[in-house]
């Protein structure tokens, strides 16, 4: 079965294209299934300022290594912080993130209009996908549909202490 957003004459033109140089037609794919998990996810985004910026890197820099062998991975940037976890129960997970959503809280108290602090339990990795492009892409007042995916990495322990 052939399926394609291309038909006839635009599919002749894309191939003949070479598409910059590359070319390849998908003749089979392969999806690797995985067990369903719940996903913990804390999401922080806020307006930068230098003390905001100061305190968020503060708390994940004495925390990092603690909540990496908890299962915690995300990103961070600037102007946010994305942390998910497939292995701790919603209140472990809150107790584990409590210095990050305490310090989320004060700057909602503070900065309400340029604050979002969310904390949500998502029954699958989709969902919790859905959810995420759904509802960041088109937040503006933080920004948080510019984030990159290469802007920040947790490091595994070996290549952690390399780095120090």
């Amino acid at each position: 079965m052939f399926q394609s957003v291309f038909s006839g004459d635009q599919l002749i033109e894309y191939f003949s294209s070479g598409g910059g140089g590359t070319f390849g037609v998908v003749l089979e794919s392969t999806i690797l299934a995985s067990p369903q998990v719940t996903l913990q996810v804390f999401i922080l985004a806020f307006a930068p300022t230098a003390d905001i910026t100061r305190g968020v890197w503060k708390i994940l820099v004495e925390n990092g290594l603690k909540w990496a062998e908890e299962g915690w991975g995300g990103l961070s940037e600037a102007e946010a912080v994305i942390l998910v976890n497939p292995r701790l129960s919603q209140d472990e997970a809150k107790a584990s993130l409590a210095p990050l959503i305490q310090f989320g809280e004060q700057l909602q108290a503070a900065h309400a209009s340029t604050t979002e602090l969310i904390f949500n339990e998502f029954p699958s990795w989709f969902a919790f996908s859905e959810a995420f492009t759904s509802q960041f892409k088109a937040v503006s007042s933080t920004k948080v549909h510019r984030i990159r995916y290469d802007d920040s990495k947790i490091l595994p322990r070996p290549l952690e202490r390399v780095c120090r």
